[in-house]
């Protein structure tokens, strides 16, 4: 019990002080410290699944978005020959809202934004005659990053991106791209060109647009067009 004539302590300046010089020292170093946790994370995720993470910068919050800058996934070389690599020049991941986790409390990221993604998909056969799971693994991993707990972002933007599929002889080149997806609403894809080469077959194809229905677990395209 205070004593007689003295103030409890959350009443003095001493408290008020050290509470202030608290709240100021945890906004100078969460930031820098949030931003190496998500680094190292994500690089001890993609060593674990044989994917080599990198990125230029990393920024993070508790209230901003995410931010990685030139990132890059690519399959170690000790998985073996397999060329599928992501790389992507901003990526934005937006956290839910307090209130929209009360909405949907498994849903952890709001919305997430890629601009300049180029995605290789090496679909070479192995010896064993069928494409290796790894030829997949860059973009299986970026998927499990931004959709926490299996459950997808309300809001997907792809910008000025570039998706090829290479086999032994033949390739196939989206350029161009762009993609909105939106939780049960209508979004785009658009196109500048769908470049097909192999040994007997050279076609360019485009401008391509369609309408997308997305419900956070299945994508489908309706009306795709190739433009004049």
């Amino acid at each position: 019990m205070s004593s007689p004539g003295k103030k409890p302590f959350y009443r003095s300046k001493r408290f008020w002080i050290s509470l202030l010089a608290l709240v100021g020292i945890v906004a100078a170093v969460h930031r820098p410290v949030l931003s190496e946790s998500a680094a190292f994370a994500a690089e001890v995720l993609c060593a674990r699944h044989g994917i080599e993470f990198r990125a230029d910068s990393v920024s993070s919050g508790l209230f901003d978005p995410l931010v990685m800058e030139g990132v890059s996934l690519r399959v170690l070389e000790r998985e073996g020959d397999c060329r599928s690599t992501l790389e992507i020049e901003s990526l934005a991941v937006e956290w839910q809202s307090f209130g929209g986790l009360f909405l949907d409390p498994a849903r952890l990221v709001r919305s997430v934004w890629m601009k300049r993604l180029h995605l290789l998909t090496d679909l070479r056969r192995g010896d064993g005659g069928e494409t290796p799971t790894l030829a997949w693994r860059p973009v299986a991993l970026l998927a499990g990053m931004i959709s926490p707990a299996g459950v997808w972002p309300a809001k997907l933007d792809i910008e000025n991106s570039m998706i090829e599929f290479s086999g032994e002889t033949s390739r196939l080149v989206l350029e161009g791209v762009g993609l909105s997806l939106r939780d049960r609403e209508q979004g785009s894809f658009a196109a500048n060109t769908l470049v097909i080469h192999s040994p007997r077959y050279q076609r360019v194809l485009g401008p391509l647009a369609a309408k997308t229905a997305w419900d956070g677990t299945g994508l489908s395209l309706a009306g795709l067009e190739v433009l004049p």
